[in-house]
């Protein structure tokens, strides 16, 4: 796993500043609200250790102003900015009045694999006032402001949504550069998957006869992602039962639907699949998070 220190508040001792943080946790989506209630002082985020995982960061002001420094890019801060961040860079923020903020953090390789390939080394600042940065930024602070109220399933929801809205966002500030003709009917024929990934009569000859490809391209694109059809959409159908078995606290009887939601026919290979995958069976996984919980 990435370590990261969390982030500092640097005191200016003549203004003796503070600051306050929220930090809500799904899987691998960290939302993280701060407010800091001074007029001066730097929030400095540093990374200690790194793997080969990369990590995207998102953050939006929703009041005050100042400045920020992420590498060798250096403007001002005001309410309604939106910054994208890659890994290895840290992000100096100074506040030169009361300054709010939330920061989406994406990890994992099945977030991941739906953002643009070099996403990890863009730095971006997106205009919210229109399009797609508008839509990020709105969808970002709505969710800040209302996940201590959302259910599991709403939770889980609204991470996916700011995965595309970000996604389609990095696509259009690429400009091409990872955007080549396979890659975009890759990632338009995955966007397809992932809204049908419920349907258990999903099968290859129909998602490329739905999304106007041959059988044999399809196939062939799924290359660019370095797993096949089949393998992704297993992948897939396994993370959203592990997010939705972690996420509930029904009875145990509800654990085997979990599988037949998200587009298993067989209740014993879910389980088997589910094992290899994660180590535990379907019920012990659900198990095990409810302890942790309790």
């Amino acid at each position: 796993m990435t370590t990261l220190i969390p982030w500092r508040f640097r005191e200016d001792p003549e203004a003796a500043p503070g600051m306050a943080c929220r930090e809500h946790l799904l899987e691998s989506f960290r939302l993280t609200v701060y407010a800091c209630r001074s007029a001066q002082g730097r929030w400095l985020r540093q990374f200690r250790k790194y793997d080969s995982e990369r990590e995207i960061t998102v953050h939006i002001i929703t009041a005050g102003m100042g400045h920020y420094r992420i590498g060798d890019h250096s403007n001002k801060l005001g309410t309604g900015v939106l910054l994208i961040s890659p890994p290895r860079s840290s992000l100096e923020i100074e506040a030169s009045e009361t300054l709010r903020m939330a920061t989406a953090s994406l990890s994992g390789p099945t977030i991941l694999q739906r953002l643009p390939r070099n996403a990890a080394e863009l730095t971006v600042s997106l205009d919210t006032g229109r399009g797609i940065g508008c839509m990020l930024y709105s969808h970002l602070r709505s969710l800040s402001e209302q996940f201590p109220w959302l259910s599991d399933s709403e939770a889980i929801a609204g991470k996916w949504t700011a995965v595309e809205l970000i996604s389609a966002a990095l696509d259009r500030i690429d400009g091409g550069r990872s955007d080549s003709l396979p890659m975009y009917h890759l990632q338009r024929v995955q966007r397809y998957i992932l809204n049908n990934l419920q349907n258990n009569e999903m099968t290859i000859p129909m998602i490329a006869r739905e999304n106007g490809i041959s059988v044999r391209y399809l196939h062939r694109i799924f290359l660019l992602s370095g797993k096949s059809v089949s393998k992704w959409i297993l992948n897939q159908r396994l993370e959203r039962c592990r997010e939705s078995l972690a996420g509930s606290s029904g009875s145990k009887c509800l654990v085997k639907q979990v599988g037949f939601d998200w587009g298993f026919n067989d209740t014993a290979h879910f389980s088997r699949t589910f094992k290899k995958a994660f180590g535990a069976s379907p019920s012990e996984y659900w198990v095990s998070m409810r302890n942790g919980r309790a």
